[in-house]
């Protein structure tokens, strides 16, 4: 997609997965406010050519939860692009971006669930003094605008996740995959959340799988992937291999952004190449030193290259101020498995005291 002024171009491809043979290929030429309007057309040019018949909820999906303020739209998903990164400078921007989005558009579901999803990293994360009920209510708020929304859900479980009622946060999750099993926030969140803090590496794997498939430009999936999987599995090096690939390409968009370096780090860090790995991690941390989650990542590398010293010393920076439910979470990651016994980690991070809820 092309935008000059107030003219969008829209170049659209519908090919064949397995042998990349082209089915279909057009051009849209349109003002910028027609912008819905192109994408109906997309969607019902690939549903021809596919010879498919939408069921009436199919075509309620995918025209569900838009607005009709095209600048509140472009916030929304500047805001999404943003906030998916998950450093501390790119959730701030992204939480402005949902919120100008709701200021232009107050009936804009998708926009709050996207508000929760800052906040909750911000505080769980990055230190940022956010009362737990205000960040379920907007999540409430979300829901209450669209039922039918995927995202508002996984806003409403994530908030209840991070505040620590996590069968709740189960429920809200199944939800939104019961309304889309392919949404990307649905798998991320549940994986990354539910099925990590339950140490369910098979589910998270899968789950991860899914999202790395829904979003070709997700460099964090494949890294986790590998992360969770066997050492000595065949499917880890291919999956350290993508995440590379797509680290270094979002790293050449956007130079200034620390998390696809930092990233890349870790999966470099798999395949083994160690000099290239801690170059990354080097210029990562040259951008962002303070970063909770670039931390946790230079603790998760020095680890697997062996560096025990190197490894506590960032995890403990990384666990200052966050609460339980992280430690819990940095505690089942496995690239901690080779430095678990070693009696400073469970001084780092703490196991749960059995009374706690």
């Amino acid at each position: 997609m092309r935008l000059s002024g107030q003219r969008v171009r829209v170049s659209t491809r519908l090919l064949e997965g397995a042998t990349g043979e082209l089915f279909w290929a057009e051009r849209f030429d349109r003002d910028l406010a027609d912008i819905f309007a192109i994408q109906d057309e997309i969607t019902e040019a690939v549903v021809k050519h596919l010879e498919l018949e939408l069921l009436p909820e199919e075509k309620h999906a995918i025209q569900q939860a838009r607005t009709g303020n095209i600048e509140a739209y472009h916030y929304e998903l500047q805001g999404r692009q943003l906030a998916l990164e998950l450093t501390k400078s790119y959730l701030v921007l992204a939480r402005r971006l949902f919120g100008k989005a709701v200021e232009l558009d107050p009936g804009y579901a998708r926009a709050y669930a996207g508000m929760v999803i800052c906040d909750c990293y911000l505080r769980d994360w990055h230190g940022k003094d956010s009362a737990p009920d205000e960040i379920l209510a907007i999540a409430d708020k979300a829901l209450h605008l669209d039922p039918t929304l995927p995202e508002a859900h996984v806003a409403r479980g994530f908030a209840l996740f991070c505040n620590e009622r996590y069968e709740e946060a189960g429920v809200s999750y199944q939800k939104a995959l019961a309304i889309d099993p392919n949404s990307y926030e649905a798998n991320f969140f549940f994986a990354s959340t539910m099925a990590r803090f339950l140490n369910d590496r098979a589910k998270m794997i899968s789950m991860f799988k899914q999202a790395s498939r829904l979003r070709p430009d997700d460099y964090l999936s494949p890294m986790m992937i590998a992360a969770f999987l066997a050492r000595n599995d065949p499917e880890r090096l291919d999956w350290a291999r993508i995440c590379v690939e797509r680290s270094e390409r979002a790293s050449g968009i956007h130079p200034e952004n620390a998390a696809p370096l930092h990233r890349g780090a870790v999966a470099l860090g798999y395949l083994d190449d160690k000099e290239k790995a801690r170059s990354w991690l080097a210029r990562a941390l040259a951008i962002d030193p303070d970063d909770f989650i670039a931390n946790v990542n230079a603790a998760a590398l020095y680890a697997h290259l062996g560096d025990v010293e190197g490894a506590l010393q960032h995890l403990k920076k990384a666990a200052r101020d966050v609460p339980q439910n992280t430690i819990d979470m940095l505690r089942n990651d496995a690239d901690f498995d080779v430095i678990r016994d070693d009696p400073r980690f469970s001084a780092i991070l703490p196991p749960r005291d059995p009374g706690m809820a």
